[in-house]
C-alpha cells in the first residue's frame, strides 16, 4: 500500500533515477547503521565511564566529610597510645614493664644463687649418706658387742 502522490512520482522516475533512489536509500541505511554501532561500541562505553568517575568522585567527596572527625578521633587515641609509652612517674604502661623487667632480673638471681646452694646441699648430702652407711655399719658392730660380751681380741684368737 504506496500512498498515491508516491505511487504517481515513482511512475515518472526512469530507470536511472530509480537506481539512483536505490543507491541513495541503502547508503543512507548504511550511514544509519555505522552511526548506530559508533554509538554502541564507542560513545555509550564512554558515557558509562564517565558517569562511573562522576560516582567514584562523589563516593570520594562522602568520604571526606567524615575524615576531620576521624582525624580528630585518631589524634586522641594516638595521644593516649603516646602517654602509655612514656615515663609518667609510674602510671604508664612503660613504667610497669620496667618495674616488671627489674622484678625479673631479681628473681633470675635469686634463682641462680639459690642452684648454688643446692649445688652445696647435694655435695653435703651425698657426704652425709655415706656417714649413714658409716654410721650403720658401727651401730651394727657396737650391737654385736653388747649382745656378745666375749671381747673381740678373744673371738679372733679363736
Amino acid at each position: 500500500m504506496i500512498p498515491p502522490e508516491i505511487q504517481a512520482q515513482l511512475e515518472e522516475l526512469s530507470l536511472l533515477q530509480f537506481a539512483v533512489l536505490v543507491v541513495a536509500i541503502v547508503a543512507a541505511g548504511w550511514a544509519l547503521w555505522r552511526a548506530a554501532t559508533w554509538i554502541v561500541t564507542k560513545f555509550f562505553p564512554g558515557v558509562v565511564s564517565g558517569a562511573q568517575g562522576i560516582l567514584a568522585v562523589a563516593q570520594v567527596l562522602a568520604a571526606a566529610k567524615d575524615l576531620p572527625e576521624f582525624m580528630e578521633s585518631t589524634k586522641r587515641q594516638l595521644g593516649e597510645v603516646h602517654h602509655e609509652v612514656h615515663f609518667n612517674n609510674g602510671g604508664s604502661v612503660k613504667d610497669a614493664v620496667i618495674r616488671v623487667e627489674r622484678t625479673s632480673e631479681r628473681l633470675e638471681e635469686g634463682v641462680l644463687g639459690l642452684h648454688g646452694r643446692l649445688e652445696g646441699v647435694d655435695s653435703s648430702l651425698a657426704t652425709v649418706v655415706n656417714d649413714i652407711a658409716d654410721l650403720r655399719t658401727a651401730d651394727a658392730a657396737l650391737r654385736e658387742d653388747i649382745n656378745n660380751p666375749t671381747p673381740r681380741k678373744n673371738k679372733e684368737q679363736m
